[in-house]
C-alpha cells in the first residue's frame, strides 16, 4: 500500500513538473511576444513620427511650389493684359454657360488664371509676337519714309558725283572670318535698315518720319486711355 501511493505521489509529481514547465515555457513565450510586440510598437511609432516629418515637408515643399506657379501665372498674365487686354481663353477651355470675358476684366483673370502654365506661356508668346510685328511694320513704315525721295529732290538732276580719294595704305585685312549668314542677316535687319535710312536721310525726309512717329504716338496714347 505504501509503494503504491509513493509510487502515485511520484507520478503526481513528475505530472506536476511536466505541468509546471509547460506553463512556465507559455509564460517565457508569452512574455517574448509581448517583448516583440513592444519592438515592432516602437518601430512602428518611429516610421509613423518620420513619416508624418516627411508628409509634413512635403506639404510645405507643395505649397511652395503652388505659390512659385500662381507667381509665375500672374506674371504671365500681367504681360498678357498689358499686349493683349482684349484676349479671352477659348470656350471649350471654359466651364459650361460660363461666358469668356477680356482679360483685362477681374473675371476674365480669373479664366485665365485657372488655365496651365503653357496655355498662359503660349499667350503670353503670342501677344509678344503681335507687339514686335506691329513694332517691325512701323519700323519699316519709317523707314520708307526716310528713303522716299521728296518732290523736290526727285526733280532735281543728279550731279556733282565723284568718288571720294581712297588710301589703299589703310586697308587692313579683317581679323573677323566673312560670315555670310549672319552678314544677310543683318542687311535684311529693319533696324539696321532704319538706322541706315536716318543716317542718309534729308531734313524734309525726317521732318516727315517725325511727323509720322508723333502721329503714331498720339494714336496710341488715345487707345490706352480710351474708357
Amino acid at each position: 500500500m505504501e509503494q503504491e501511493l509513493d509510487s502515485w505521489r511520484q507520478e503526481q509529481r513528475a505530472d506536476w513538473e511536466k505541468d509546471k514547465q509547460t506553463h512556465q515555457d507559455e509564460l517565457d513565450n508569452l512574455n517574448q511576444e509581448i517583448t516583440t510586440a513592444r519592438t515592432k510598437k516602437a518601430e512602428l511609432s518611429s516610421t509613423n513620427q518620420q513619416l508624418t516629418a516627411q508628409n509634413q515637408q512635403l506639404q510645405a515643399t507643395n505649397k511652395t511650389v503652388q505659390n512659385q506657379i500662381d507667381g509665375y501665372k500672374n506674371q504671365l498674365i500681367n504681360t498678357i493684359v498689358e499686349n493683349d487686354p482684349t484676349h479671352k481663353v477659348e470656350q471649350p477651355l471654359l466651364q459650361p454657360n460660363e461666358a469668356a470675358q477680356e482679360i483685362q476684366t477681374d473675371t476674365g483673370r480669373q479664366q485665365h488664371f485657372r488655365q496651365t502654365l503653357k496655355y498662359l506661356m503660349d499667350t503670353a508668346t503670342k501677344s509678344l509676337q503681335k507687339i514686335k510685328n506691329k513694332a517691325t511694320e512701323f519700323i519699316k513704315q519709317v523707314t520708307k519714309t526716310l528713303t522716299t525721295p521728296s518732290t523736290k529732290e526727285s526733280n532735281q538732276p543728279i550731279s556733282n558725283l565723284h568718288s571720294a580719294q581712297l588710301d589703299t595704305n589703310s586697308i587692313q585685312p579683317s581679323k573677323h572670318p566673312f560670315d555670310y549668314h549672319k552678314e544677310r542677316q543683318l542687311e535684311n535687319d529693319p533696324i539696321i535698315k532704319l538706322k541706315k535710312a536716318i543716317l542718309l536721310a534729308n531734313s524734309q525726309q525726317l521732318q516727315k518720319a517725325d511727323k509720322q512717329i508723333k502721329n503714331s504716338i498720339t494714336k496710341q496714347i488715345d487707345e490706352d486711355y480710351q474708357f
